[in-house]
């Protein structure tokens, strides 16, 4: 009996993978490749998208805080990234001490271009802080309640970028550009 179950387990060594061991096998790729693609796929798009969503949060934030508190607050951008000033006397002072609307630089991949009545604004290279006493912000949020019109392009400039757009009351739309 032990050479009968020796020659059948031999034979059916011999004779290769099933059907269902093939057709689990590919399962089991596919699963991985679509895991790899989605975890990988479009990163750069939702970088853009979650870093608008971000300021357009931070906006909102310094709007109803210039609002509650009879405040001024103003953004100054640059090519990658932006600071957030309040009003201090007649002199924009840079805000360090507040988590919130802290300077934030964005990924060197991620440019910012600015349009202020539908003119592109030349953004500075560079945030040099220790000039922070001569530093103009573009935007200005009012404690009226008014905002400076504005559309911001956050992106690689070459595909899709992200763009949000304000009006003179200081309402966002966020939406995705094409070229």
């Amino acid at each position: 009996m032990p050479t009968l179950y020796h020659s059948f387990t031999k034979a059916r060594c011999a004779t290769g993978f099933t059907l269902f061991e093939l057709l689990v096998t590919l399962v089991i790729i596919s699963i991985i490749v679509t895991m790899t693609v989605l975890s990988i796929g479009d990163n750069q798009a939702e970088r853009e998208r979650r870093l608008t969503e971000q300021l357009a949060t931070l906006m909102e934030l310094a709007q109803e805080s210039a609002l509650f508190n009879a405040e001024e607050f103003a953004l100054h951008f640059w090519r990658h990234g932006y600071s957030f000033y309040r009003l201090d006397g007649e002199q924009w002072q840079l805000i360090m001490n507040d988590a919130q609307l802290r300077t934030r630089e964005l990924p060197e991949d991620i440019v910012i271009t600015l349009y202020l009545e539908g003119l592109k604004v030349k953004l500075p290279e560079l945030f040099l802080p220790e000039s922070e006493t001569k530093t103009q912000p573009q935007i200005f949020i009012l404690s009226s309640g008014e905002t400076t019109p504005f559309e911001i392009r956050l992106g690689n400039g070459q595909d899709t970028d992200m763009e949000l757009i304000s009006n003179i009351l200081g309402n966002l739309t966020m939406k995705r550009r094409d070229g």
